[in-house]
């Protein structure tokens, strides 16, 4: 290589020597026809030695041309290699000079480049996404950058989402709450909704389980009146209707009533007396009749015989006198046969029974006290015993059944009743077991159902009811999404004005105080503009008092403030005084001369 490098030069200097010698030497007229033979030899040498040309033709910048005429002529080399991508100029030291063309625009949008024939270009970079789900765009200054793309449709009754082969795509909600008490559908604001379907007519009453829909039973009109008859008619507005019952048993003998606690009393009417020798009898069809009964006053001598007196008093009826057979001694039995008339017989002690305390007295007679076992307990057995006396035993109530509940009544005895093992929950399956008495079991009242809160009211069962997403804050907008749950979106409580202090509280929602633009100067006018706030403006004319007389100025705190002018113009020949119109006025004192005998 250092071998050519020095081959090269030597022809270079060859040529040099060539040019500039002198004109003896060469021929009459010399052109650079005469080097590019040389030039040429060197090119067949070796193709690659094209670029070595044009360094020794750099080495050449004018060809030096003798004419021995016209002297010696300059011909300007051409340096354009004909390549739009390079700058070509020529160097006096060095030759021609070609320099890259700058193409670059800065802008990372573009590619630039550049051609040989036309020069720089600039083609547009085209930015693609490789992902359905993003956009591609071009900063200038970054380049190529993606963007998510957004799938919300703002519908609250799709699942938004995005596929990176196809794109957007949207998938409906399922608002089935599996409750077939309910309308299921979907708003596409709020999201799913469930509406209870109303399976009842005016005449039933029921409750709808989401499992086996509506169990219905007819309303129940009784109004607890045996006076009424109670139906159910679903075309009035009070569908309970309650008709008076007639109480009529046709029977002249009563008389018809209703009580509402028993329904239809017939009471028999009481005949009265048309005296006490006749009696009265009532006839269904006729009503009271009368019967004169006074022969049958003697009927008491059938039994009684002679030991009676008897006849008919209008006003005290039948009567009959035993003869008095009492021979006042109360130890005597005394009594009247019907045939014999009256007997006094002794009467006859008792035997020894522990039972009884007798005793006989002449005037009293025989006192038989039995003695009163009675404890007036209804839960013991009393009794005497004629060995013993009286004996108290406490009675057993129970039945052995533990759905029962038995106890004594000191009064009434053993009472018993049936267990009541409704624990009045509506929430639990109540029943007895004989053995061991009452059991309740937990109703499960979960329907798998995210925004519903499933509970059980004691009262009335399960109840699945939409939670509420109520946070107890004003300042949020509440829904429920059956996937997320709650959701509770701030509000905006901006009015816009900038005479209210805007803000939200928790309790009572956007709250819009008037904004206070009071300055505490009572000099100015305070007010409030909608759009720029308080304003504050001082009249100019707020303190005057349209008086000459006066000095007024507005103090901040204390407000218009008024100083009377001081007319006294010091001279004591003038009455100084003030006019509210003209001001200072001060007028001259006139004196007068004393007269005689006085001033």
């Amino acid at each position: 290589m250092l071998l050519m490098y020095v081959m090269i030069m030597m022809l270079a200097l060859m040529i040099r020597v060539i040019i500039f010698l002198d004109v003896l030497i060469l021929p009459k007229t010399v052109t650079i026809g005469t080097i590019v033979p040389l030039i040429h030899v060197i090119h067949i040498l070796d193709v690659n030695m094209k670029k070595y040309i044009v360094m020794i033709m750099m080495l050449v910048p004018m060809i030096h041309v003798k004419d021995y005429q016209t002297g010696c002529q300059h011909t300007e080399l051409s340096c354009n290699d004909g390549n739009a991508c390079t700058n070509d100029w020529c160097d006096h030291d060095s030759g021609c000079m070609h320099d890259d063309v700058d193409c670059s625009d800065e802008d990372k949008c573009t590619e630039t480049g550049c051609d040989y024939l036309t020069g720089c270009y600039s083609n547009p970079v085209i930015c693609v996404s490789d992902s359905a789900c993003s956009t591609s765009s071009c900063d200038p200054e970054v380049g190529c950058s993606e963007t998510d793309v957004s799938c919300c449709d703002e519908d609250a009754c799709t699942l938004d989402s995005c596929d990176p082969s196809t794109g957007c795509y949207y998938e409906d909600i399922d608002c089935n709450d599996h409750n077939v008490c309910t309308n299921d559908w979907c708003d596409s604001t709020w999201g799913c909704w469930y509406e209870p379907i109303e399976g009842l007519s005016p005449c039933e009453e029921g409750y709808c389980d989401p499992e086996w829909g509506w169990i219905k039973w007819a309303v129940n009109c009784d109004d607890g009146n045996y006076c009424t008859n109670d139906w159910c008619d679903p075309s009035c507005e009070s569908v309970c209707q309650h008709e008076e019952i007639t109480c009529d048993d046709y029977d002249a003998c009563t008389e018809d009533s209703c009580c509402p606690s028993v329904g239809c009393v017939f009471t028999y009417i009481e005949c009265p007396w048309e005296d006490a020798c006749h009696y009265p009898t009532c006839d269904s069809e006729l009503g009271c009749q009368s019967h004169d009964w006074s022969d049958l006053c003697g009927f008491v001598t059938l039994v009684e015989g002679v030991c009676v007196d008897w006849g008919c008093d209008p006003y005290e009826g039948c009567w009959s006198e035993r003869i008095d057979c009492d021979d006042h001694n109360a130890c005597t039995d005394d009594w009247c046969d019907p045939y014999l008339g009256c007997i006094h017989a002794p009467t006859e002690e008792p035997c020894g029974n522990k039972c009884y305390v007798t005793t006989c007295d002449p005037e009293y007679g025989f006192v038989h006290t039995y003695l009163q076992c009675d404890d007036y307990d209804a839960c013991t057995y009393d009794y005497c015993d004629e060995s013993y006396g009286c004996v108290s035993q406490p009675i057993s109530c129970d039945d052995y059944d533990a759905c029962t509940t038995e106890w004594c009544d000191k009064e009434e005895g053993c009472q018993s009743e049936t267990v009541s093992c409704d624990d009045y929950d509506a929430c639990t399956n109540d029943w007895c077991s004989w053995s061991t008495g009452c059991e309740h079991s937990v109703v499960d009242c979960y329907d798998a159902n995210p925004c519903t809160e499933d509970k059980c009211d004691p009262a009335g069962g399960c109840c699945n009811t939409p939670i509420s997403c109520d946070d107890y804050n004003e300042c949020t907008t509440d829904k429920c999404c059956p996937e997320s749950g709650c959701v509770n979106t701030p509000v905006d409580c901006d009015d816009y004005d900038a005479c209210t202090h805007d803000y939200c509280d928790s309790t009572y929602g956007c709250t819009y105080e008037t904004v206070e633009c009071d300055d505490y100067n009572v000099c100015t006018y305070d007010v409030c503009n909608p759009y720029e706030g308080c304003m504050h403006y001082e009249p100019a004319c707020l303190c005057d008092d349209y008086s000459s007389c006066t000095e007024e100025f507005c103090d901040p705190v204390n407000g218009c403030v008024y100083i009377n002018v001081d007319c006294d113009d010091g001279n004591s020949y003038t009455w100084d005084y003030c006019d509210n119109v003209m001001g200072c006025v001060h007028e001259e004192i006139k004196y007068e001369a004393p007269t005689e005998g006085g001033y």
